[in-house]
């Protein structure tokens, strides 16, 4: 069943990570093909973050499918509605990074380890040293060129969704952070 919400419900967690590392919550998917038209947020920080949808093209391969950067926010929940939605498929998945000088750890979120929410609210991620800077021109990129792990945890992010006039056979929008200009990759 499609969702209207992805992901999970946008209140305080405790932080549990300030590292500006990158984490890709590959169990946070999306089940229908739809429009991301908007994220809900819970800024635990002040600061600034991206929320990106990210493709797995393989076991270690990725791309960047389309990202939202947030503004600078103050400490509580947030809503950003995106002038141009992101397109994606069923099975992509939300991720949450930072540039490389950015405050990490804006975005409230929480590891199994700090048994705070229950289990079902987890989702398997990946941790990964990777920025802003590091997705760009709709290139993929690979787990390891970098250092990552894997674990469970979940960040206070929600895509609002809609699935009106979503395209059977469409091209699918990449972006490249640095330059913020969409480039395209087909769809298959």
């Amino acid at each position: 069943m499609c969702s209207q919400l992805v992901g999970r419900d946008p209140s305080n967690l405790p932080i549990s990570d300030t590292s500006n590392w990158g984490n890709l919550m590959i169990g946070n998917a999306f089940p229908c093909d739809g429009f991301v038209v908007a994220w809900d947020y819970y800024n635990t920080l002040a600061g600034s973050a991206y929320i990106g949808v990210f493709r797995q093209s393989s076991e270690t391969e990725f791309f960047l499918v389309g990202y939202s950067q947030l503004p600078n926010q103050g400490v509580g929940a947030h809503r950003h509605v995106l002038t141009q939605p992101i397109l994606v498929e069923t099975g992509d998945f939300i991720g949450v990074f930072y540039g490389r000088n950015d405050r990490g750890g804006v975005i409230a979120s929480t590891r199994r380890e700090d048994n705070s929410v229950p289990e079902g609210e987890l989702f398997k991620s990946v941790y990964i040293s990777a920025y802003a800077e590091n997705f760009r021109d709709g290139s993929p990129f690979l787990l390891e060129d970098y250092t990552s792990t894997e674990r469970q945890m979940t960040f206070a992010v929600q895509a609002d969704m809609s699935y009106d006039n979503v395209p059977g056979n469409y091209i699918c929008p990449i972006y490249d952070i640095q330059t913020n200009v969409q480039k395209r990759m087909s769809h298959t």
